[in-house]
């Protein structure tokens, strides 16, 4: 990692010092040297991405290269189901894999954020966009009624935007 910019880096670190796992340089090279190995040639793991999707899958997972292999099938259910191909994706599939499931839950989860990031982009149809794949992901896991959760997601973006935020994709 050493031609990697900092901010990568410390993102890496943080993901570490935010888990209970103990740093082993080993394990985590042995993720990352896997990934590259792996992802096709024009893939977004090819990027320094790949260490902060090793960082995370090291940290959440006894067998971390098995995981790899689940988050890729995840990513791909995700393509199918209409997001498209970005590194946000394989954010929000790693993302789906928080909770050990079934594949049939998975797969109802990958559904459930799909259509939570159509029901976000309707709302917002210029301001939504790939980059908002990992948090229609997080609102997946939730068991609220879908568009209770967009609602609420509306709330705190009106609140943010009356007290200071500016509405829009950098805010």
């Amino acid at each position: 990692m050493r031609w990697t910019e900092k901010k990568i880096v410390m993102m890496v670190t943080a993901v570490y010092v935010t888990s209970d796992r103990q740093f082993d340089i080993d394990c985590y090279v042995k993720v990352s040297e896997t990934i590259k190995q792996e992802a096709s040639m024009f893939s977004y793991l090819n990027s320094p991405l790949r260490y902060t999707v090793s960082a995370m899958l090291d940290t959440r997972f006894d067998v971390p290269i098995r995981a790899f292999s689940d988050m890729m099938q995840i990513y791909e259910s995700m393509i199918r189901s209409g997001f498209n191909r970005s590194q946000y994706t394989y954010l929000a599939a790693a993302a789906i894999m928080q909770d050990h499931m079934e594949n049939a839950d998975l797969m109802e989860k990958v559904e459930r954020a799909v259509s939570i990031h159509r029901l976000m982009k309707k709302e917002h149809p210029f301001l939504t966009s790939n980059d908002d794949y990992p948090l229609a992901a997080l609102l997946a896991q939730r068991e609220k009624e879908m568009e209770k959760l967009i609602d609420q997601v509306e709330y705190i973006y009106r609140a943010l935007n009356q007290n200071g935020y500016w509405k829009g994709i950098n805010s």
